[in-house]
């Protein structure tokens, strides 16, 4: 598995998956297809430079610990970067295999926002959690 930073001229690659998970979970992510599928590969570009968001591993390669390694990678780079002592993320509520995940590497809920989503005439809360950072 080679694990690597995204650059600008990733974006393509990056917005199909990004769609393809967005429309196979539409409940998972904080977005829909609808509002994503019309960003421009500009936009989509802007928003890998310095982002981290939307964790998605297709199905036929879930099971394998890609997601487990994605995350141990981020959480050893952000260890190096000078100054920054948390990560914060969101989940959705119901996401139970990922919040796992998130558990498992010492991420901490510190909040729910409810009904922070609608989809489909439905709503859906997203947990905060928080990785408070040791330096290596």
């Amino acid at each position: 598995m080679n694990l690597r930073i995204l650059k600008e001229g990733d974006a393509q690659v990056y917005q199909s998956l990004r769609l393809q998970g967005l429309q196979e979970y539409p409940d998972a992510f904080g977005s829909t297809f609808e509002r994503e599928v019309a960003f421009t590969i500009e936009m989509v570009a802007e928003r890998i430079k310095a982002n981290v968001f939307g964790l998605y591993v297709t199905p036929e390669m879930r099971g394998k610990g890609i997601g487990l390694a994605l995350m141990e990678e981020l959480i050893a780079r952000a260890k190096r970067m000078e100054g920054l002592e948390q990560l914060n993320l969101t989940v959705v509520s119901t996401n139970d295999s990922a919040r796992r995940l998130y558990a498992s590497l010492g991420f901490q809920l510190y909040g729910t926002e409810r009904r922070a989503l609608k989809w489909d005439g439905a709503y859906f809360d997203e947990d905060y959690m928080a990785l408070r950072l040791e330096r290596i």
